[in-house]
């Protein structure tokens, strides 16, 4: 699919390619970096390098990652681990391992075959049934699948002493810090940053039944991550005033160790672009690869008329009461919002 780029969204791209350039080497530089640097707010900076590439931020800084290894590959007498850390990997082996994914070459191949960098981006796997069928691995597909058998018996023992599986994590019911009562606003948030997460087939995620029984818990995260047999935690809190929001968000390990967290405000008009970029956030500290098409599911919209989403979000908690009353408004409320926009497929659901 190509994308049209007017004269103002090229000047933009050469501005955030050059400032991705100049942080290259920078591992947690990331979509909110840039928008830090561009001086917009991140749903704006999502939006402009969605329209002008088609990606996400993410994904358009990795993309100049890869790329500029590549050049330094075939320029360059650096060897593979000081070309990783140049590009903004902290590990060799994780380089080695996204360049292959992305290019279908490994970059030892890619360097002794000499290819140029437009004869690099022909050989990238499509991911087709026939380019799985006829590529080398399929002559030792026995040998594979006996592997991947014999390893999945192994993990599935490994996290049954564990009592957690690696890449798994609950989302517990965001805090409302808001001055009037916005609880359906921040299940709403948590619910939906888990939805995406439960997109990707590398990432186990607790459902929002299960973890919404920790509401206002007084445990510990150890506690709370050893009873739902998960190794993180994402918590938030959420404030909700004159039509913006502030969020913030947290990722704790099942030690109670902080790996990531971030504030994010905005209009709620962008509440969608804030919850994509809180999963795309969290998937990177797991260091997860993505298929095109879990990129293309986890940067969807589910609607576009914030009226709509906000009258599905409240009666989403409505209908926790399993009220008759309650479900009745919900109803109401689902309606109400397909008025709003016909194609919300959630508010039919």
């Amino acid at each position: 699919m190509g994308f049209h780029i007017n004269e103002m969204s090229k000047k933009f791209i050469e501005k955030a390619h050059g400032i991705v350039m100049s942080n290259l080497s920078e591992e947690n530089f990331g979509a909110s970096s840039l928008a830090s640097m561009l001086g917009l707010s991140t749903s704006q900076t999502l939006r402009r390098i969605k329209a002008a590439t088609g990606k996400s931020a993410n994904i358009y800084i990795r993309d100049i990652r890869l790329k500029e290894a590549a050049r330094l590959i075939q320029e360059t007498e650096l060897s593979f681990a000081e070309i990783s850390y140049q590009v903004g990997f902290n590990s060799a082996s994780y380089f080695s391992k996204t360049f292959s994914k992305y290019y279908g070459i490994t970059p030892g191949e890619f360097k002794i075959r000499k290819l140029s960098s437009e004869e690099l981006d022909t050989i990238k796997p499509k991911q087709t049934l026939r380019s799985f069928i006829t590529s080398k691995s399929t002559l030792y597909i026995g040998i594979v699948f006996l592997a991947l058998l014999v390893g999945y018996f192994i993990v599935n023992d490994i996290a049954a002493k564990n009592n957690s599986l690696p890449n798994s994590i609950a989302v517990l019911p965001f805090k409302d810090l808001s001055q009037q009562d916005n609880q359906w606003f921040c299940d709403g948030v948590s619910e939906n940053i888990l939805h995406s997460l439960a997109q990707i087939k590398d990432v186990t995620v607790t459902s929002f039944t299960s973890s919404s029984t920790y509401r206002n818990s007084e445990k510990r995260i150890p506690e709370i991550a050893k009873e739902l047999g998960v190794s993180y935690i994402l918590e938030g809190s959420v404030v909700l005033h004159d039509n913006k929001t502030k969020i913030i968000v947290q990722l704790i390990d099942r030690n109670d160790n902080y790996i990531w967290s971030k504030e994010y405000s905005d209009d709620f008009n962008n509440i969608i672009d804030i919850q994509n970029n809180v999963a795309q956030e969290v998937l990177s500290q797991f260091k997860t690869i993505l298929t095109p098409i879990e990129e293309q599911t986890l940067n969807a919209y589910p609607t576009k008329n914030m009226e709509a989403y906000a009258l599905h979000l409240e009666g989403s908690l409505i209908n926790e009461s399993r009220k008759f009353e309650d479900l009745e408004k919900n109803i109401e409320n689902n309606k109400k919002a397909i008025a709003l926009d016909s194609n919300f497929v959630e508010a039919y659901a």
